[in-house]
């Protein structure tokens, strides 16, 4: 009974130490859940891979750029460019006037008489001034003399001819009746000839003199400086007592010149505008014309003609602008602001259009690769919102936007390189 217990015991233990073993079998996956496992790895890495590339995409715009802004300034009504309604461009330039003249002497000489003041209106012909003609009249008086000389001599020597030709005549009757020979007639044909030379060497002495005459009447003429045309005195640069030269001598004694004539019914406007926006502009098209002495005036205008060649160094066009109006308020040398306006329009309806144009600086417009459009970055709220603008003309306190902003839009100043559309800024006011 003893060695059966103790059996039993034995076999126990056995059974427990089956039960203690790790049935390494049961672990290992079956093959049926083997492509469940892959499939599920594949969708972990899909995931991945799009959250990737989310992030690559919008991860700029999450990021924060800080940049300096500015806040777009309403035109006022006295500013440069206000207000015109309807404007595709603006520029600047000066009225000019294209009939013009510096009134001169033909020769040099001692200015004797002047006439005339700065601002004096004066027509075609009449006498600006007039030099010293001491010199001139004495080689008049001189020429008139040898014309009085020519004229005796030729008097003399047509004496002489119509003397010998009876001689003459009288020898070859003689002649023919024998009474003298034939050398003897001969001799009085070459005295007879020699009279008739004399008298054509006398003709041209007098003609000679009567041209000497005609030299000296025109240089006593000279003396006198007359107007071209009907104009205006715009200045005056010699005094009674100066010499004047029509040329420039290089010396500081001698004057070039004696007055500026101008001729105010032929003023204009010359305007350089950006070669990039010449496309705005055609001939025939109607403007508007602000004088910088007089900021309430707008004046109709209309583009006379541009001129086919750019400036390599301004990248500029010059353009011609003239006025529908003449007024003596408009005066040569007047700066002059230009709105070239949109479609035919008379000024009054583009100075009764609205007018929104502000002012920004001008390192906050940007020139799109096209070399032809216009942009700016507005800040809304904390994002960048990409703008087109219309630019006006550019004055020194900033740049004239015509259309797309409005007083109080902020925009950035610096940091273009990390700007686009919904960028989040970090913007502070300069």
């Amino acid at each position: 009974m003893g060695c059966k217990a103790v059996r039993t015991m034995k076999v126990d233990k056995s059974e427990l130490l089956k039960q203690l073993r790790v049935d390494r079998s049961s672990s290992a996956p079956s093959e049926s859940t083997k492509p469940r496992v892959r499939w599920a790895l594949l969708g972990v890495v899909g995931v991945l891979l799009v959250g990737a590339a989310l992030a690559w995409v919008y991860l700029p715009n999450a990021e924060t750029v800080p940049i300096k802004a500015a806040v777009a300034r309403q035109l006022a009504a006295t500013e440069v460019g206000a207000p015109v309604g309807g404007a595709v461009i603006e520029a600047t330039g000066y009225v000019v006037a294209r009939r013009e003249a510096t009134l001169a002497p033909k020769v040099a000489g001692r200015l004797d008489q002047l006439f005339i003041q700065e601002g004096s209106h004066v027509v075609a012909g009449a006498v600006i001034a007039k030099l010293d003609d001491s010199n001139v009249l004495a080689a008049l008086r001189q020429a008139q003399g040898g014309v009085r000389l020519a004229e005796a001599t030729l008097a003399q020597a047509q004496l002489a001819l119509a003397n010998g030709l009876p001689l003459y005549k009288r020898e070859q009757e003689q002649a023919a009746s024998g009474f003298i020979s034939a050398q003897a007639l001969q001799a009085r044909k070459s005295d007879y000839d020699a009279l008739r030379a004399a008298v054509s060497v006398a003709e041209g002495n007098l003609a000679v003199a009567k041209g000497g005459v005609a030299v000296a009447e025109q240089a006593v003429a000279d003396m006198v400086v007359k107007a071209p045309f009907t104009g205006i005195v715009t200045s005056r640069a010699a005094q009674p007592g100066e010499i004047v030269s029509p040329i420039s001598s290089g010396g500081g004694t001698i004057r070039t010149g004696i007055a500026t004539l101008v001729d105010m019914d032929s003023l204009e406007v010359e305007v350089e505008v950006n070669q990039t926006f010449i496309n705005k502009v055609r001939v025939g098209q109607a403007a508007t014309l602000k004088l910088d002495a007089y900021a309430d005036w707008r004046i109709e205008g209309q583009v006379v003609a541009i001129v086919p060649t750019a400036s390599r160094s301004k990248g500029t066009v010059k353009v011609r602008v003239g006025f529908k109006v003449q007024d003596s308020r408009i005066v040569p040398e007047m700066g002059v602001h230009v709105a070239f306006l949109r479609e035919a329009q008379s000024g009054a309806s583009a100075v009764a259009s609205s007018d929104r144009r502000v002012v920004v600086p001008p390192e906050s417009v940007q020139v799109g690769t096209d070399g032809g459009s216009a942009y700016v970055y507005v800040i809304v709220g904390s994002k960048i919102n990409r703008r087109n603008v219309v630019l006006g003309s550019r004055e020194r306190d900033g740049q004239v936007i015509v259309s797309g902003l409005v007083a109080g839009d902020r925009v950035a100043m610096s940091g273009f390189e990390r700007l686009r559309d919904g960028v989040s800024v970090n913007a502070s006011d300069i």
